[in-house]
């Protein structure tokens, strides 16, 4: 309720902003309502099993999924190794680390180019080949930069992704658009981690069970490329993304 009040509703109302940003920002919102973008106005049900909004929900799930997936289960994976609570701790805490410092870096680079498609599934490839990699390298400092290039590729490619939503969806869309994107990720997010669950007590194997994982990461980072190039804008500056001007 202080949201609606308080906050001011359209640019030239904010206090903060000095004339020359408040024109701009104007200027910016007009050009991207005019835009013509893949979903455009409509219906509800149509935006559910529109192939842009699919597609969306398929690359979140291969970022989110994973994410849910590795956060539960990535101590038990280090603590494999025979280390104490101490131990697993200080390891688990690296990859999350570095991920948080690639992150605003990769997110920063895909503001200044304007690019999305490929800052969206390099990331998701990042992560599905050094999961897949496990089956391949079994030591523990192997498995901690496997971890670490894992979790940089889920954590660096999620603000691409949301930025490439709002590209492809309209105003009217977006509302129903992001949240159907979401809670297809997050449901695949629920599964995927009792799945990792259910192919570790069946198989004995945390490789084996991360390959899911993998495969959900690599399905995103595909179907995205495959997508943007049947739009027709290739994978370079995506439905007229321009990048934003940055302030030193």
């Amino acid at each position: 309720m202080a949201c609606l009040i308080i906050l001011s509703d359209k640019p030239r109302d904010a206090r903060w902003l000095d004339s020359e940003q408040s024109a701009w920002l104007q200027a910016r919102l007009d050009k991207e309502g005019w835009r013509k973008r893949p979903v455009g106005q409509i219906s509800l049900w149509r935006v559910l099993f529109n192939k842009y909004v699919l597609v969306l929900s398929i690359v979140l799930a291969g970022s989110t999924a994973v994410s849910s997936g590795l956060q539960i289960w990535q101590p038990q994976i280090i603590k494999s190794y025979g280390l104490t609570n101490m131990q697993t701790g200080l390891l688990n805490s690296i990859p999350f680390a570095l991920a948080s410092v690639i992150m605003v870096l990769w997110g920063r680079r895909s503001d200044e180019t304007g690019e999305r498609v490929w800052h969206t599934s390099l990331p998701l490839m990042l992560t599905a080949v050094s999961l897949a990699s496990a089956l391949v390298f079994d030591s523990l400092f192997s498995l901690i930069v496997i971890l670490s290039l894992a979790v940089i590729g889920i954590y660096a490619g999620k603000g691409p992704v949301w930025a490439l939503s709002t590209d492809w969806l309209s105003a009217s869309t977006a509302a129903a658009g992001l949240a159907q994107i979401n809670a297809i990720s997050n449901l695949a997010g629920f599964g995927t981690t009792y799945l990792l669950g259910y192919i570790k007590q069946a198989t004995g194997s945390y490789p084996l069970a991360v390959l899911p994982l993998a495969a959900l990461s690599g399905a995103g980072a595909i179907a995205i490329l495959l997508i943007a190039r049947g739009q027709g804008h290739g994978t370079g500056l995506v439905a007229g993304a321009s990048p934003a001007p940055v302030r030193q």
